[in-house]
């Protein structure tokens, strides 16, 4: 199956492949990459729906690890992950899908 992953930006958007781990790996480098230079992107794997964000809040944690945000966090309907958390999940993007 082939999937694709949008990462949208105030001054564009980027498709990238995500067929598999590595190319889920480069999906989120340039997730974050363009949400520190952006402050925040809307990132879509297959029907999973991403908002990585510049972490402002000090003192967050990870709403699956409970380990501290770091500068960069990924929000999921309203909880907020790591980078770890995020990348672990999306390899079953049904778990990354925003309840209706």
């Amino acid at each position: 199956m082939f999937q694709i992953a949008k990462i949208s930006f105030d001054a564009g958007t980027l498709l990238l492949p995500a067929n598999d781990p590595y190319d889920r790996e480069v999906v989120f480098e340039q997730a974050d990459f363009y949400a520190r230079r952006h402050g925040s992107v809307a990132v879509q794997i297959g029907r999973a729906q991403i908002r990585a964000a510049r972490s402002s809040e000090p003192g967050q944690v990870c709403a699956r690890c409970h380990e501290p945000l770091r500068s960069v966090s990924f929000e999921v309907g309203e909880s907020r992950f790591c980078t770890q958390c995020t990348k672990r999940a999306a390899r079953h993007a049904a778990e990354l899908r925003t309840p209706h």
